[in-house]
């Protein structure tokens, strides 16, 4: 941890010095959004599925687009075809705009396996990024790459970090550098006078702020802290040179708008709430809603945890949800299915994610963001604990609720604990997602229309 704290230090003061520019922006390992990234194996199938969906998606999202002005330009992110009508990272909020007379538009990154150039519906083909760029447009960024790794081997320019980064980080450079120019098409066709972008501290959202900084420096930039704050989290609060920090960064509620505001001081922060807000509701039966996490090993661990406390003769049904972005990824699915064939009580759920938490009790989780969810639902969450990834909740988080055996999870369910006798998690409950309010977006535009 020592180590890759120091790291982290070389790599912040390389991307503030003066031999980093736009390119060295780019590249994860030095401009990175966390501590730990999953290490997932290579795999030759996936590496050659992945250059025929690129190859052949061939759509360009901004040849779709009419020359038009908007207020807000959203960017989030496509996951699949129930992105286009329930958002997980936005919801509705392009709805409330319109509601309140302001124009705006949303458009997606696309992370799933679809191919857009394909499909012929044009609710999709108008909101969805394809999967590259036109060929001289990536074959002028692969020479971007070949001259950014000359660089790293025959000149000074990564001196003071080259023990720490190899050649094949290098790579990285190719796919942030095709977002954010395919973003950037679509910004020069929408001309915004704010854009809202999900924000984490990955290499493309400092790349995308700076080109639309150079642009435009009017254009107002909002980085969107859409979910849980983890705690191995750090590129949110990495304060690079100007031109690659928002403006604002807007929060999901009063708990991380307190938090980002003792930490960050290069950017206004304001609450702008989410789409995770529910009204309060009531669960009703003695269900578990397993949250499997995006890293393989640890969904190993939770599905063996499952099977382990099958025969619970306290827990009706063992509901199982997938990470999101492994819907995408047939094989891992295939896989699951085939793990959990046969069983009877444990249940790999297809509904959405308030049908399973209205009828759940319990959510066992690592660091999933559902945790928070459902605490609308008075659903008590079961930190499953690992050796891997922290607890997303903070330190207070109840020793009582922290899962280490099938002993301690059978001892919590049988006390049958009740959910508005934990003070702790009705805090969380109020202030970590909240309602949307675009009172503070409003000024905002109305301020930057009377520089403009």
């Amino acid at each position: 941890m020592i180590k890759t704290k120091n790291n982290q230090f070389k790599f912040n003061r390389f991307l503030n010095s003066k031999n980093s520019d736009f390119i060295s922006h780019s590249i994860n390992k030095i401009n990175s959004a966390y501590n730990i990234q999953n290490r997932q194996n290579f795999s030759f199938y996936k590496f050659i599925n992945k250059v025929y969906k690129y190859t052949f998606d061939h759509h360009q999202l901004d040849e779709s687009l009419k020359k038009n002005s908007v207020d807000i330009l959203l960017i989030s992110n496509f996951l699949g075809y129930e992105s286009i009508y329930n958002d997980l990272y936005f919801g509705k909020l392009n709805e409330i705009f319109k509601k309140k007379k302001i124009k705006s538009k949303k458009i997606y990154r696309n992370f799933s396996n679809i191919n857009i150039s394909s499909f012929t519906k044009k609710n999709y083909k108008n909101h969805v990024l394809g999967k590259r760029l036109n060929l001289s447009e990536e074959f002028k960024n692969l020479s971007l790459l070949f001259k950014e790794i000359l660089n790293f081997i025959f000149t000074k320019k990564y001196n003071s970090i080259n023990n720490q980064i190899k050649i094949f980080d290098f790579f990285s450079i190719l796919k942030n550098l095709r977002q954010v120019n395919q973003l950037m098409k679509c910004v020069y066709k929408l001309k915004p006078k704010m854009v809202i972008f999900t924000f984490e501290g990955h290499a493309w959202e400092r790349l995308f702020n700076y080109q639309i900084k150079s642009l435009d420096k009017n254009i107002k930039t909002v980085g969107y802290q859409f979910s849980v704050i983890k705690k191995n989290q750090i590129g949110i609060f990495r304060n690079l040179k100007k031109k690659y920090n928002p403006d604002y960064i807007a929060t999901t509620g009063s708990i991380t708008k307190n938090y980002l505001k003792k930490k960050i001081k290069f950017s206004e922060v304001f609450k702008l709430g989410s789409c995770k807000w529910r009204k309060n509701q009531k669960n009703s039966k003695k269900n578990i809603v397993i949250a499997l996490d995006d890293f393989e090993n640890l969904e190993i661990e939770m599905i063996k945890f499952c099977k382990n406390i099958e025969n619970s003769i306290n827990i009706k049904k063992i509901i199982v949800r997938v990470h999101p972005i492994i819907k995408n990824n047939k094989k891992r699915l295939r896989e699951l299915k085939i793990k959990l064939q046969g069983r009877k009580k444990i249940i790999l759920s297809n509904n959405n994610l308030q049908h399973d938490l209205k009828n759940s009790n319990y959510i066992l989780f690592i660091n999933s963001s559902i945790a928070y969810e459902g605490l609308f639902y008075n659903v008590i969450p079961l930190h499953f604990k690992n050796t891997i990834k922290s607890n997303l909740f903070d330190d207070n988080f109840p020793k009582e609720l922290i899962i280490n055996s099938n002993k301690k999870f059978e001892d919590i369910i049988s006390k049958n604990i009740k959910f508005e006798n934990i003070s702790y998690l009705k805090k969380f409950k109020n202030s970590y997602f909240e309602k949307f309010n675009i009172g503070i977006v409003k000024k905002i535009l109305k301020k930057n229309s009377s520089v403009i």
